[in-house]
This record gives C-alpha cells, sequence and structure tokens, in this order.
C-alpha cells in the first residue's frame, strides 16, 4: 500500500464503521451465549466494578488533560479509550477468553496507555494551523515523527506479556491473554483513530472559538484615528453596535 496516497482521515470513517460491525457481533455473542465468565465470580459485581473503574478514569483525565493541555486532546482520549474498550470487549466475547475480575486492571491498564499515545502523537501539533492545513498530512507527520516511541513501547509491553504468557499458571494464562488483545487494540488505535479524532475535535474547537471572536467583533465597529504630525491621534473610538438597548436601560 501506498502511504503517499493513502488517506488516514477520510478512512478513519471506515474503520470506525468496521468496529461498530465487530462490537455488534461481540453483542450478538454475549447476547446469545453470554460471556464466558470465571465461575469465582459474581456477573453484577464484575460490571459494577468495572464501570465504575471507567467511568471514574475517563472523568479524571478529562478534567485533567483538558485542563493541562488542551480539551481536544481530553475528548480524543476518551473517546479512543472507550472505542477501545468496546472494541476489546467484543472481540474478548468473540474468541471467548474466560472474564474474570481481573478484566477491570486491563481497562486501566488500556486507559493509562490510550491517554500516554494520545498525549505522545499529539504534542508536536499544538501549533498547527488547522485552517490551511491538510489533516492527512498532518496525521502523516504525526505518525512519521512518533512511531519510533508506538512501536517501542508496544513491543515492551507485549514481550513482557508474551513472557508472562509463558510462565504463567493457569489461572494467569486468560489475564495474559486478555491484556494481548487489549494490546492489539491499542495499536491498531494508535494507527488509525487517534490522531483522527484529534483533529476533528481540534477543527470544532477553533471553529467555536472564532465564531465566538468574529461575533465580539460584529459587535464593534472600530473607527480608526487620524495621526496629525506632533503624534498626537484624534478621532479613534470603538461604537457599540448595540447603543439601543443601553440607552433603553438609561432611560427606563
Amino acid at each position: 500500500m501506498n502511504l503517499n496516497k493513502y488517506n488516514f482521515y477520510k478512512n478513519s470513517v471506515y474503520f470506525l464503521i468496521a468496529n461498530g460491525i465487530v462490537a455488534l457481533a461481540g453483542l450478538i455473542v454475549v447476547f446469545v451465549c453470554g460471556f464466558n465468565l470465571d465461575t469465582s465470580i459474581q456477573t453484577g459485581h464484575l460490571i459494577f466494578s468495572s464501570a465504575m473503574s471507567i467511568i471514574l478514569s475517563l472523568v479524571a483525565i478529562l478534567i485533567y488533560v483538558g485542563l493541562r493541555y488542551d480539551f481536544a486532546k481530553a475528548f480524543s482520549i476518551v473517546v479512543s479509550s472507550v472505542h477501545n474498550i468496546l472494541l476489546s470487549l467484543a472481540i474478548i466475547a468473540i474468541i471467548r477468553v474466560p472474564v474474570s475480575e481481573s478484566l477491570v486492571m486491563g481497562f486501566i491498564l488500556l486507559i493509562g496507555l490510550t491517554t500516554y499515545f494520545t498525549l505522545v502523537m499529539t504534542e508536536k501539533l499544538k501549533d498547527v494551523n488547522l485552517k490551511k492545513a491538510d489533516y492527512n498530512q498532518i496525521i502523516k507527520d504525526a505518525l512519521n515523527s512518533s512511531i519510533k516511541t508506538i512501536v517501542v513501547v508496544c513491543s515492551i509491553v507485549v514481550a513482557v506479556l508474551l513472557l508472562g504468557l509463558v510462565i504463567s499458571s493457569s489461572s494467569m494464562f486468560d489475564l495474559v491473554r486478555e491484556f494481548l488483545v487489549m494490546m492489539a487494540v491499542i495499536i491498531y488505535s494508535n494507527l488509525v483513530l487517534i490522531l483522527p479524532l484529534w483533529c476533528f475535535f481540534s477543527s470544532k474547537i477553533k471553529k467555536i472559538k472564532r465564531a465566538k471572536v468574529d461575533t465580539s467583533v460584529e459587535n464593534q465597529k472600530v473607527v480608526k484615528a487620524v495621526t496629525l504630525p506632533d503624534g498626537e491621534k484624534i478621532g479613534e473610538a470603538t461604537i457599540d453596535n448595540q447603543p439601543e438597548e443601553n440607552s433603553e436601560n438609561t432611560n427606563n
């Protein structure tokens, strides 16, 4: 495949559609066959603890990253994390990997790695002019600059998991397989989803900010000053477009 002609931003929509089909297949498997649950746990307790852990983690990340960096990154992390969790659950359901309480640990690891990779890949894009730049070229440049970090970190995590798969006991075997599924989903989302999501949210947020600025400018008319030879300025004034409301309030 020629990456010079490959449109990451446009094709991300097709990837999301394909992921939705996989998630739907996972839901069908769950409804028909149920999760392959470990007999030592209760389904309700697992679902409640997992949901609470995920929600609290995502809310904390949204607040921290939004205030510390920007909300485009925060929304990208939250959406990609939810996507990764749903896709991982769908694949786990389809391949019938036994689910245990340790799945919550896997979700936290998945959210943490998604946050890390999002911040790494978008760190060099904070000064990009999204109004003039090509989204597809932005994504290619970001991937080229961060691909080494992605490969190194993912290789280390996968190598540790594979080592654990070899030396672990039977009770840890299913946990390692769950983590391997999640790592595959994270690598996949790093390559095709995180940066398109960032471009989308950044462009939307910038449009909202630009609209607010344009509205405030439209509400004012500026009469430029005339500068005399001695440097004195005459005639500089700012006229509000809403004087009638002020005058009515004064008369009342």
